[in-house]
């Protein structure tokens, strides 16, 4: 496949996206005590990790090692949206957009480099995903969380698979580098976005058995969601909350807010899978600790 040249400019964007919702992520361990020198180290992991992967497969020294811009960008990146999340919180769907733009040109990348490079089909794709998501999987190893990419949830490394399909169908069509290019990224940014507008998961791992209590479960649990979120919206027809309801939304604020105690790696997996755009996995670990405790008090039928 012939060479194409990406412009610097917007390679350096595409990092400082990554390196900023790698600082954002961070946050969330602010109980841990990173010094800047930790939200730098986590912001250049997220931003230049999966490229420099990527690098190493194929054999070529890493693109982030041949220029000096890279580094300090994914570092200023890091630092800023430590200093502006408040800001960036606000603009929650925003930087979701941004997030899912810099992935699917993530994945544009690390497909064409592989292809130059001739590399089979197989690898190729591989190269995609690790360049795409390979950041994101530094960042939770060094945060000592789960990797996230490994469990259900909205599709990430998943969308990367699709994107490095559409490089694959360009080439079997002989068509332009910078089709396959486009074609690629437009593909995985699309995927991603459907994922987490209507909350598409990949199956969990199961036995036959298990096919229809987990389909049970699942259901259950988005019926809770969507009541506890129409009870916070103030979203409930044919009259007031009742007394049940409100004691429920009320534990699951204290819950979310902290009050509730440590949370288990196993109840962030689960709620990461069932989350919405309007919710947070926090939230729902929340509403069901205290749907659980009302369940088991005296008296309750």
């Amino acid at each position: 496949m012939d060479d194409v040249a990406i412009p610097l400019w917007v390679d350096l964007v595409a990092i400082a996206i990554g390196a900023g919702t790698g600082a954002m992520v961070a946050e969330q361990f602010r109980d841990r005590k990173l010094d800047w020198l930790g939200v730098a180290i986590i912001g250049i992991a997220t931003g230049l990790g999966g490229g420099v992967m990527r690098d190493l497969l194929l054999g070529v020294q890493p693109i982030a090692m041949q220029n000096d811009w890279y580094l300090p960008t994914a570092i200023a990146a890091s630092i800023a949206g430590m200093f502006l999340l408040r800001a960036l919180r606000r603009i929650d769907p925003v930087i979701t957009v941004l997030d899912a733009a810099a992935l699917g040109f993530f994945c544009a990348v690390g497909a064409l480099k592989a292809a130059q490079f001739g590399a089979p089909p197989l690898p190729l794709v591989l190269c995609a995903v690790i360049t795409a998501a390979g950041g994101g999987v530094l960042r939770d190893m060094l945060l000592g969380m789960p990797v996230g990419i490994m469990f259900t949830g909205s599709l990430y490394a998943a969308a990367a698979v699709t994107g490095g399909g559409a490089m694959l169908l360009s080439q079997a069509l002989g068509l332009d580098a910078w089709i396959g290019f486009a074609a690629c990224a437009v593909v995985t940014f699309v995927v991603r976005m459907l994922s987490v507008r209507f909350g598409l998961t990949l199956p969990e791992q199961m036995q036959l058995g298990d096919l229809r209590k987990a389909r049970r479960r699942s259901r259950t649990m988005r019926d809770r969601m969507r009541e506890g979120e129409g009870r916070r919206d103030g979203d409930v027809r044919g009259g007031a909350r009742s007394s049940r309801g409100n004691a429920v939304s009320a534990e699951a604020r204290d819950v979310a807010a902290g009050v509730g105690g440590p949370v288990t790696d196993e109840e962030f997996v689960e709620a990461a899978s069932l989350h919405s755009p309007s919710t947070r996995p926090i939230e729902i670990i929340g509403l069901r600790r205290a749907q659980e405790r009302d369940e088991h008090r005296p008296g309750h039928a």
